[in-house]
């Protein structure tokens, strides 16, 4: 049976991680086109420096494409 003065907890809040990154032309493109270059390296690094990963580290990446999951992990040899 279920306790009567039971106080369900709340929710960890965690904070939302939020970076900017200035977008850029790609050499890739056509002179004339105007579509942006989202530089995805800086994104990259910021997102794992926020995670606590050091530069030299190695780090694990797996994808599960079917629940469209990016798994990131410290490399263990």
């Amino acid at each position: 049976m279920a306790k009567a003065n039971h106080k369900a907890r709340s929710a960890a809040v965690e904070e939302p991680i939020a970076f900017e990154v200035p977008l850029q032309g790609s050499a890739q493109l056509p002179s004339g086109s105007n579509k942006p270059f989202i530089p995805w390296m800086q994104v990259t690094d910021a997102l794992l420096g926020h995670l606590g990963f050091m530069p030299g580290e190695r780090v694990h990446f797996s994808v599960d494409y079917v629940k469209r999951h990016i798994f990131i992990r410290q490399a263990f040899d």
